[in-house]
C-alpha cells in the first residue's frame, strides 16, 4: 500500500483524526451541540500544573476533560488534578479518538451511573 493510501486508511479508522487537536475540535463541537458552557485554559507556565484541557459546566455538573491522541497517557500532574476533581464531586474524563463519539452520551447519562477514570 502506498504511503498516502495508508494514511487515508489510518484516518478512516480514527474517525478522520490524526492529532490531539482534532480530538479537541470534536470535543468543542459536541459541547456546543449540547449547549454546555466550557473554557479551555491557556497553559502559561505560571499556573497550576496538570489543569485539564476543558473546564465544563453542564446541567449543574462540573466536568474536566483531558484530551489525548494515539495512545498518549496523562502526565503525573494531570492524573493528580483529575483525581482531585473526582474527589470533590466533579466528573473527570480522559477523551481520545477512540471514545470521543461517546462523550455526549456520557454527559447525558444520569450522574449516579457515570464511570469516572481513576
Amino acid at each position: 500500500m502506498n504511503p498516502k493510501a495508508h494514511g487515508r486508511e489510518l484516518m478512516k479508522r480514527r474517525g478522520g483524526m490524526n492529532k490531539e487537536a482534532d480530538v479537541k475540535k470534536r470535543v468543542k463541537e459536541i459541547l456546543k451541540d449540547l449547549g454546555a458552557w466550557y473554557y479551555m485554559p491557556v497553559p502559561t507556565g505560571y499556573g497550576v500544573q496538570g489543569i485539564p484541557d476543558f473546564i465544563v459546566c453542564y446541567k449543574g455538573l462540573f466536568i474536566a476533560i483531558e484530551t489525548k491522541f494515539g495512545g498518549n497517557k496523562c502526565s503525573k500532574w494531570q492524573k493528580i488534578r483529575l483525581r482531585e476533581i473526582d474527589e470533590h464531586g466533579g466528573l473527570a474524563l480522559v477523551i481520545d479518538e477512540k471514545n470521543v463519539e461517546g462523550l455526549a452520551e456520557i454527559l447525558e447519562t444520569d450522574r449516579d451511573t457515570r464511570l469516572v477514570p481513576k
